[in-house]
């Protein structure tokens, strides 16, 4: 919901900021992909752990996914805080 719309907004803005205009379609259509990839991997993977396990299990399962995603980004984190160059200004 609320925290979904509020990454999509902050990674586009990233993506302005770091994409030269003349990929930036193609850029975007990859990580909507790669969204939508992921949201039917997942959806896959938790229904039938649902059943299997019940809530609980898929709760986990979402933990540690959420779990992972943060490991990852606190790895990257060093490069993220340094603000990159502006495309237009090094075109």
């Amino acid at each position: 919901g609320f925290c979904s719309s509020g990454f999509r907004v902050i990674t586009t803005a990233y993506l302005f900021k770091v994409v030269p205009n003349e990929v930036m379609g193609r850029t975007s259509s990859s990580f909507l992909l790669v969204s939508m990839v992921l949201q039917v991997a997942v959806t896959l993977s938790v229904g039938p752990l649902v059943n299997h396990t019940s809530a609980r299990g898929g709760f986990v399962l979402l933990a540690a996914i959420v779990a992972v995603g943060l490991a990852v980004l606190a790895a990257v984190s060093p490069a993220l805080r340094h603000e990159p160059e502006c495309a237009a200004e090094t075109a």
